[in-house]
């Protein structure tokens, strides 16, 4: 698959208007997990993800959410879940819970996953979104040339 192709301003658009309707779903439902389809082995996917620091100002966390966690040497602290998204392997069954959704694995790789998931931050602009974006299709073209290529595996 070729990028250049594959990522045009609309596609990158349309991409950026899911990631900012998805974020402001999940923020007013605080559940729940939204998808976009790419093809039928791959989409990406937008929702919650627990062991978040509560105190980080970088993410989009819970209200509601939120663990006591022990550790053996700091003691107690608390953490949060916050709004992951991602390139996963498509999944049309099973799609309510973004932890549960899976990454591709390596072939070879001793159950190397391709995680390419990551926290979403608050008040993010147009042009944030549309790099988001841009940058989750780059990773499926990737994806889709490694499954293709017999590098990565989906199940």
């Amino acid at each position: 698959m070729n990028k250049r192709k594959y990522i045009t301003k609309g596609r990158v658009n349309e991409v950026a208007k899911f990631l900012k309707e998805s974020i402001d779903w999940l923020v007013k439902e605080d559940q729940g997990c939204c998808h976009y389809n790419l093809d039928e082995n791959f989409a990406i996917y937008v929702g919650w993800s627990g062991g978040y620091d509560m105190d980080d100002a970088n993410i989009i966390k819970s209200p509601t959410n939120q663990e006591q966690m022990e550790n053996l040497y700091t003691g107690p602290w608390t953490c949060s879940y916050a709004i992951d998204a991602a390139v996963k392997i498509r999944n049309d069954w099973d799609c309510a819970d973004y932890e549960f959704l899976d990454f591709p694995w390596f072939e070879g790789g001793d159950g190397e996953v391709w995680d390419n998931g990551g926290a979403m931050s608050p008040n993010m602009t147009d042009a944030d979104y549309k790099r988001e974006a841009r940058w989750f299709l780059e990773t499926y073209v990737d994806m889709t040339n490694a499954y293709n290529r017999g590098q990565i595996l989906l199940g």
